[in-house]
């Protein structure tokens, strides 16, 4: 499964979970087992990327295979990276991905 939070852009291809909101992230993390999750910096409802990347820290709610961050907000993807390097979420694992999706 693969899993792709943005605010207003959808991914390029098929089979993702589209969600933009932090509390729609949050409970598909608790309730499934993701692949691949791709994540943008800016989110609807006053939450950001970096918020489910501690969500997802601070419960052990890591992809299987890949973590994705892809944002324009150059700011908020750079301090996503520096999060999940520094929690250790990275390894190879991390991609950051600043324009992967289009508009």
């Amino acid at each position: 499964m693969k899993l792709f939070v943005d605010d207003v852009r959808d991914p390029v291809g098929e089979g993702f979970t589209v969600v933009r909101q932090y509390k729609q992230a949050v409970l598909l993390l608790d309730l499934l087992e993701f692949d691949f999750i791709s994540l943008d910096y800016d989110i609807q409802d006053g939450y950001t990327g970096l918020d489910i990347l501690k969500y997802m820290s601070d419960n052990n709610k890591y992809p299987k295979s890949q973590l994705n961050i892809h944002s324009t907000h150059s700011i908020g993807s750079v301090a996503m990276y520096k999060y999940a390097k520094e929690n250790e979420m990275y390894d190879e694992k991390v991609l950051l991905i600043e324009f992967l999706y289009t508009y």
